[in-house]
């Protein structure tokens, strides 16, 4: 099959709902399969010779017979009834239903019934069959203040060790970088930081202006740095 005749058969089947076959024959294009209405015959052949510039269209189609989709005003199920392997009509296996199950009862006109016991025959700790019901445990809102995993970044609890009091630009810098290693979202990329009086200014490459951002974002949280100069390049420029 050639990449011309399936673009033709899914369009086909797209635009006039017929699953058909074309074929290459020389300078001729074979359409072959089963359509429902002499209208969807040519709806095929149409879309076939306005696709295929230069072939002459053959038709190898057959009408074939459908059901009706409607019947006395009602629509036609396509859900196939009992159409599984051994079954055969009027047929029952006489050991498939046990006492108390649901086809096990005498029919009645009580919808409500229908469905089991009433709610006004149960106690509402007991099941229909007598055995207590159970009752799944509630947290009640707001008693679980711990996370198993926890939200927090990676890096947070190294912030929070991190001293307020004034220091150094070189011991700024190297906090930073140790903060960019530190946190999951920067720890692979490679980013050079440099601080001047509480100004970092970062340089470097990474693939994607997303990551250039949480890099300016991770170092600016180290406390004592004042500003963040991105001089990072991106990848394919820095915008798209």
């Amino acid at each position: 099959m050639s990449q011309l005749t399936e673009t033709i058969e899914h369009r086909i089947e797209r635009e006039a709902g017929a699953r058909v076959v074309v074929e290459e024959d020389g300078d001729d294009l074979i359409v072959s399969g089963p359509v429902s209405s002499d209208d969807q015959r040519q709806a095929a052949l149409d879309i076939a010779d306005r696709s295929a510039l230069g072939y002459r269209v053959r038709d190898n189609m057959r009408r074939d017979a459908v059901e009706p989709e409607e019947a006395g005003g009602m629509k036609l199920s396509e859900v196939e009834v009992a159409g599984f392997a051994g079954a055969a009509p009027g047929t029952v296996e006489r050991d498939s239903i046990e006492p108390g199950d649901f086809m096990d009862r005498t029919p009645g006109s009580d919808p409500l019934a229908a469905s089991g016991a009433g709610a006004a025959e149960l106690d509402e700790n007991t099941s229909a069959e007598g055995e207590q019901a159970y009752s799944p445990p509630i947290d009640p809102v707001g008693t679980n203040s711990e996370v198993i995993g926890g939200f927090e970044s990676s890096s947070d609890s190294l912030v929070a060790s991190m001293s307020t009091s004034p220091r150094g630009d070189e011991e700024l810098a190297d906090e930073a970088r140790m903060l960019l290693h530190a946190d999951s979202a920067t720890t692979d990329l490679r980013v050079a930081v440099e601080v001047e009086r509480g100004r970092a200014t970062l340089s470097g490459r990474v693939p994607t202006i997303d990551e250039s951002d949480m890099a300016a974002e991770v170092v600016a949280r180290v406390p004592g740095i004042i500003e963040v100069i991105d001089n990072i390049d991106v990848e394919g420029g820095r915008y798209v």
